[in-house]
């Protein structure tokens, strides 16, 4: 069931000395459950009275009742609901904001843009599941991700520690993160601008029309730009043969870093079969020089870099009615990631280098390999009052992806030029019980997980290398439960457990065509209590 939020009716109550107030809270409760959406109204002044008596005002009786104020099921979650309020206008991004929140600690390899990773009570990377109003973020490309995500963009920040909702339907082990954008009926322009050290540059545009027929666009947009060019303490140096002669500190030369992403979402609102009937579009781009590799700088780049192009087009559906809701959401895309190797050199922490053979790049063989991923994705989710105080819910998200690659410099590389894919479903439901005074809020659910993959990768077979094509299922059944106890005004406990399972993401069963993750076909889902 939603959260409640305590809402005061201040109800006069006019010559009608024989109407009891249990008449009234009776009439306040029937038009609390008939309403038919989630509501940020304001508390309405309900006037009774008796056509016979005269109009005299006799008294204000203040009635303290229960109303949804926003649709976050599953209160016996652990659930902590970030404001972004106080933040706004600010220099900060989603990132920065959630590392100042208790139970989350995120490490970071560098500057802007550079990999990180958060953790969230302990469990981190992929364990750790992210969405945009509720849908995944995963595996739509490097510029769509919480570290470039600014702040300006979001309402709210939900973060659920370990359980996870059936309205997510994620196979998420340590918890999920969910930002809020605002609401669709309303108007509104937002911009800013920071700059920082290194030469950082950071611009936000967000803005919004609604007419009155119900039409609406949205455009969300942001610009990062960034030259990391801080110190490095105690790197090693070398001499013209390669040997260490000891340790210096220098600037980082190579590391220039960009992103962009513009969304363009419009549709209708408040229709008789949708609340809610959008298309949406999103670009997104950036561009990152890679200094040295992830977990090493003995080795230096002075002309690697990679970059990112993301094309995606959804569709989203939603109605509330008096006794459930329906969420629809459809996605279809491509992402491109192309890896450039190509300077045969071989640079030092000072910004020199020496000449490699021709054919040779700065990581091995020289190499411009691009990987594109054709992207599907589909949530659906659908609630049902059963009574006021039993409901059911249903969820199922679908996700494919399509792994193509070229290299353009090296031909030996036959990374992805056989089909390669990869698809998972998690199919969930849930019933969710409220006591009649709200003392309890109690739910069970159950998920089922399950993935496909086709894997086709160079192996060495009989004395030299063949495409080895492989086939791989899998499927589990998870399940759990959580429960809010209300024990008086001030004091409350939660409880919750879950049986989750997480299934191997695209490059973890794929590969990623390059030269850091290898195909891994055998990989089976992992399961955490």
């Amino acid at each position: 069931m939603s959260p409640r939020a305590f809402l005061k009716y201040s109800l006069p109550l006019v010559g009608m000395s024989y109407l009891s107030i249990t008449q009234v809270q009776a009439q306040i409760l029937a038009e609390t459950e008939t309403e038919s959406a989630p509501s940020d109204s304001q508390p309405r002044v309900v006037v009774y009275q008796d056509e016979t008596a005269p109009h005299v005002e006799l008294e204000t009786v203040t009635v303290t009742g229960q109303q949804d104020d926003a649709p976050l099921p599953q209160t016996g979650l652990n659930l902590d609901d970030i404001s972004t309020e106080e933040l706004l206008n600010s220099s900060k991004d989603i990132q920065q904001l959630l590392d100042a929140s208790a139970g989350i600690n995120i490490r970071k390899t560098g500057g802007l843009g550079s990999s990180s990773e958060l953790s969230l009570n302990g469990l981190g990377g992929n364990k750790v599941r992210y969405f945009i109003d509720g849908i995944p973020m995963e595996n739509v490309g490097s510029a769509l991700s919480i570290e470039n995500f600014p702040l300006n963009l979001a309402t709210n920040v939900q973060v659920y520690k370990g359980v996870v909702p059936i309205y997510l339907s994620s196979d998420a082990l340590g918890g999920a993160i969910n930002i809020e954008t605002p609401a669709l009926d309303s108007d509104f322009v937002d911009v800013s601008y920071s700059y920082g050290s290194f030469d950082t540059h950071r611009l936000a545009l967000f803005g919004q029309k609604t007419a009155d027929n119900g039409l609406f666009v949205r455009v969300s947009s942001f610009y990062n730009d960034t030259d990391n060019s801080y110190d490095m303490v105690d790197v090693p140096t070398q001499d013209e043969l390669g040997n260490n002669t000891g340790t210096t500190t220098v600037e980082r030369f190579h590391d220039d870093y960009s992103s962009g992403m513009v969304n363009v979402r419009g549709g209708v609102l408040h229709r008789a079969y949708f609340d809610e009937l959008s298309l949406s579009y999103t670009h997104a781009e950036n561009y990152n020089e890679l200094q040295h590799p992830a977990r090493s700088i003995n080795r230096v780049f002075g002309k690697v870099y990679s970059v990112n192009d993301t094309d995606l087009v959804s569709l989203t559906a939603t109605k509330y009615w008096a006794l459930g809701q329906f969420k629809g959401y459809l996605m279809k895309g491509t992402s491109a990631d192309t890896f450039h190797d190509t300077a045969p050199r071989r640079y030092n922490w000072t910004g020199t280098y020496t000449d490699r053979a021709e054919g040779y790049g700065e990581f091995g063989t020289a190499s411009v390999f691009t990987r594109e991923d054709d992207i599907t994705r589909a949530n659906l989710y659908a609630e049902y009052d059963i009574t006021t105080q039993h409901s059911f819910g249903v969820g199922l998200v679908y996700g494919r992806t399509d792994r193509e690659g070229e290299d353009a410099v090296n031909p030996v590389n036959t990374s992805f030029t056989e089909p390669n894919w990869l698809a998972k479903t998690v199919a969930s439901v849930a019933w969710d019980y409220t006591s009649a005074y709200g003392a309890l809020d109690l739910t069970v659910f159950s998920k089922w997980y399950r993935y496909e993959a086709e894997t086709n990768i160079s192996e060495y077979v009989s004395g030299g290398d063949q495409i080895v094509s492989r086939n791989s299922t899998d499927d589990q059944v998870g399940y759990g439960a959580g429960a809010l106890f209300t024990l008086s005004d001030q004091w409350a406990a939660r409880a919750s457990y879950e049986l989750a399972y997480r299934i191997p993401e695209a490059d973890e069963m794929l590969g990623d065509g390059e030269k850091y993750v290898r195909a891994n076909p055998e990989l089976s889902v992992e399961q955490s209590h």
